[in-house]
């Protein structure tokens, strides 16, 4: 086995010493179809299947335990398939990550607004199934609110399309049995990959804010304040385009900081009402 198929088997998280000996084969398909068919390989075999994304999840769902199985990699599913700047979606493949998905919107004015710490890395897919965010989640919201649709394949084959309606299926009694049960995106989301493969998502994009940003560093008595003067501004609906919180810092690279702070990006014509909220010095832009 390369080193590169043992690495799909490991993850950011504390459960990196598996046994990869178990790891029986690697898959990594480039379609829908190509991943139907390495499920019917894999079960084949007998073997359970896992799928893995970017690595750089924390829960350690991608490395699929110590039990004998078949991994299969999004790492060559990585397209941006269609851009919709007027209805403000792109459709992507499951393994493209935010950095990559950006890359072609930038030139047209637009964004992914998920941007988790590991974003050149992390997979759409792999994001979703963790609802993962970033520092700007309480602004942008996680990426359950950023998803319209996921198109997905079973572990035992079977396709599916979910968004916020429901679902729908070539299989009918699939359909009507997901639906009775009322499945939506919010299924899929933090479901870490335990219902089946992401084949596609459709995510909603933005275009950048036109009004000129400032940036913003408060300072707070402890974290129970800083926290009440969040609390406001998501109450009011801030228009905040990033925060930041840092609460502990090595002394080593403290350099004077006064913690817990706070550091802030918002619309000049802000400026003035989150005076009224809290406490801030303006930042050298």
């Amino acid at each position: 086995m390369k080193l590169r198929d043992i690495a799909i088997g490991a993850n950011a998280s504390i459960y990196l010493r598996m046994d990869f000996k178990k790891i029986k084969g690697v898959f990594y398909p480039r379609t829908e179809q190509e991943i139907i068919d390495a499920i019917a390989t894999a079960h084949d075999g007998g073997y359970t299947v896992t799928p893995k994304g970017g690595g750089s999840g924390l829960s350690g769902a991608c490395t699929g335990g110590n039990r004998e199985r078949v991994m299969i990699s999004t790492l060559r599913m990585r397209e941006v398939l269609t851009i919709s700047k007027d209805q403000g979606y792109a459709d992507v493949q499951p393994g493209a990550t935010p950095d990559e998905i950006n890359a072609l919107l930038e030139p047209i004015g637009m964004k992914f607004w998920v941007a988790p710490s590991s974003r050149d890395i992390a997979s759409a897919a792999g994001i979703l199934s963790t609802d993962g965010g970033g520092n700007d989640t309480w602004v942008n919201g996680t990426m359950r609110d950023n998803t319209i649709r996921a198109k997905m394949v079973l572990h035992d084959g079977r396709r599916l399309t979910v968004d916020w309606n429901g679902v729908t299926s070539d299989d009918s009694e699939l359909e009507a049995e997901l639906t009775k049960k009322g499945m939506t995106i919010n299924d899929i989301a933090s479901a870490h990959g335990t219902l089946g493969f992401i084949t596609e998502l459709r995510v909603k994009i933005k275009p950048f804010p036109s009004e000129k940003l400032v940036g913003g560093l408060a300072n707070f008595e402890d974290c129970n304040a800083m926290g009440r003067a969040l609390s406001e501004l998501i109450k009011r609906k801030s228009p905040i385009r990033y925060g930041e919180t840092v609460v502990a810092a090595h002394e080593d690279i403290r350099d004077g900081l006064e913690l817990p702070l706070l550091i802030l990006q918002f619309p000049e014509s802000f400026a003035s009402e989150l005076k009224g909220i809290l406490d801030y010095s303006e930042l050298d832009s």
